[in-house]
C-alpha cells in the first residue's frame, strides 16, 4: 500500500508529481497498477524557532552563500568561479562563461585587493588574505552535499565548503551569510511555474 507524501517544498512536491505520474503511465503492468497517480503530496511550511541574529554593523558583501547540491547540473559553479576569478585578477582565465551560444570569460578591471586578497605571486599560487586590509576579506560559502564542488586552486581560501551540515548548524550558517546566491544552472531548477520560466527566460534574451 503506498503511503502519502509531504513535502518541504512545493518545487519537490511537483518533481515527485511527474515521476508519479511517469510510473502510472509506465508499461510495466507492476508499476502502472500500483496506484502511483493516487498518491497524495502536501507542502509542509516549516517554521523554525532560531535566535535572532544580530544586524551587521558592517554593510560591506563579505559572505555569500551557494545552497544546494554540488552537482554542476545544478548549480552554476563554473560561472561563478570564472567571474569570482575575473574580478580578483581582472584578465582572462579561459572559456568558462556560457552565454549567447558560446563560452566566453568577461574581462574585469578590479584586483584582489578590492576584495580583502593579495595578488598571485605564480600561476599555480593562491589568493592570500590581505591582512592589511581595512575590510573584511570576502568569502564564497558552499552549502550542500553529493559530488565534488571542483574549487579552483587560486580559489582556495576565498571559497569554503560546509557538507552534509546538521539541521540547526545548516540554518545558522545560512543566518550568517550576507547574501544567498541561487546560481542555478538551468531554468528547470527555477521554483517557478513553466509559464514564469519561459517568461523570464524570454526576458533575458
Amino acid at each position: 500500500m503506498l503511503a502519502d507524501v509531504l513535502c518541504f517544498r512545493s518545487s519537490v512536491g511537483r518533481r515527485l508529481h511527474r515521476n508519479f505520474r511517469a510510473l502510472a503511465e509506465s508499461n510495466n503492468e507492476t508499476l502502472n497498477s500500483a496506484g502511483y497517480e493516487y498518491v497524495k503530496m502536501d507542502v509542509y511550511l516549516h517554521v523554525l524557532d532560531l535566535p535572532q541574529k544580530q544586524k551587521h554593523i558592517s554593510r560591506v558583501l563579505s559572505n555569500v552563500a551557494i545552497q544546494g547540491s554540488f552537482r554542476f547540473s545544478r548549480r552554476e559553479y563554473f560561472g561563478v568561479y570564472a567571474d569570482l576569478l575575473a574580478s580578483l585578477e581582472g584578465e582572462h582565465f579561459g572559456p568558462l562563461h556560457w552565454r549567447r551560444g558560446h563560452y566566453f570569460h568577461p574581462i574585469s578591471s578590479e584586483d584582489p585587493g578590492a576584495w580583502g586578497y593579495l595578488p598571485l605571486t605564480k600561476p599555480d599560487s593562491v589568493y592570500e588574505v590581505d591582512e592589511t586590509a581595512a575590510l573584511q576579506p570576502f568569502q564564497l560559502h558552499l552549502i550542500g552535499n553529493a559530488g565534488d564542488p571542483e574549487i579552483p586552486t587560486a580559489l582556495s581560501n576565498v571559497v569554503r565548503v560546509h557538507r552534509d551540515l546538521p539541521y540547526d548548524d545548516f540554518y545558522s550558517v545560512i543566518q550568517s551569510m550576507d547574501l544567498v546566491l541561487p546560481a542555478f544552472a538551468t531554468l528547470e531548477c527555477w521554483p517557478l511555474p513553466s509559464v514564469l520560466r519561459v517568461d523570464c527566460y524570454l526576458t533575458q534574451l
